[in-house]
């Protein structure tokens, strides 16, 4: 019974992490829309939607050689409380985006893609990775002015 319960616990896990029912992302069909959404949601101070849109599966696979032995409800909860951390670290970068921030030069190459957004005097790189149909972000770089 309990097998079932943690099943269910991490399948409701899952659809909110993944945005079902909504798009609570900002994973996009596209790098440029990914780009795009993540612009709009940062200038929008929705810092959760964005976290939403990082790759974080291959995040812990490159960090946990044992990722695939862990109990997928137990992975839900590390993806869940790595995405609150992003979010946090997110709002940190919310000061670039009080003014106009728009979407630079976007350079795709196989299932790696990356873009510069301008934001004010600012420059940031997003770094994405395709998987399963969607563009996610591996990482934002902010660039030495």
């Amino acid at each position: 019974m309990r097998s079932i319960w943690l099943s269910a616990v991490g399948l409701i896990a899952i659809v909110l992490l993944c945005g079902c029912g909504g798009r609570d992302t900002i994973a996009g069909p596209t790098p440029q829309a990914t780009a795009q959404a993540f612009v709009d949601a940062m200038k929008a101070g929705e810092y959760d939607t964005v976290a939403a849109g990082f790759d974080y599966e291959t995040y812990a696979r490159a960090n946990n050689e044992d990722w695939d032995s862990i109990p997928s409800g137990q992975q839900t909860q590390i993806f869940h409380k790595l995405q609150e951390e992003k979010a946090q670290e997110l709002q940190a970068l919310a000061g670039m985006f009080a003014g106009e921030a728009s979407v630079g030069q976007v350079q795709e190459q196989g299932t790696s893609a990356s873009a510069i957004i301008n934001a004010g005097a600012n420059a940031l790189t997003l770094r994405m990775t395709q998987a399963e149909g969607e563009w996610r972000v591996s990482s934002v770089i902010e660039q030495a002015g």
